[in-house]
């Protein structure tokens, strides 16, 4: 949803989800690309969206932004992978 037209409990749920969030994915060695943030940075919100839910390309284009920022960007220990490495489906 977009978050100029969400309550401001919603938002400030998200923001507080996402916070307790990147302590755990440090601790696996992963990064979390905070996509709520990235919309918040955006001057237009209107603009990103086709209607009050649903992203248009522009949206769109600010999360694959904001996930290539954390995969560049990223606080990963050194020598980790940005996500867990996949185990074969037959051999869990």
């Amino acid at each position: 949803m977009n978050p100029a037209l969400a309550p401001a409990s919603r938002n400030q749920w998200v923001k507080d989800i996402n916070e307790l969030l990147k302590p755990m994915a440090r601790e696996e060695g992963a990064v979390v690309a905070d996509v709520h943030a990235a919309f918040l940075k955006q001057q237009d919100l209107p603009s990103l969206f086709s209607d009050d839910v649903h992203l248009n390309q522009a949206g769109y284009a600010v999360i694959a932004q904001a996930f290539l920022d954390a995969i560049v960007h990223g606080e990963s220990p050194p020598g980790t992978l940005a996500w867990p490495a996949l185990t074969p489906l037959g051999s869990r």
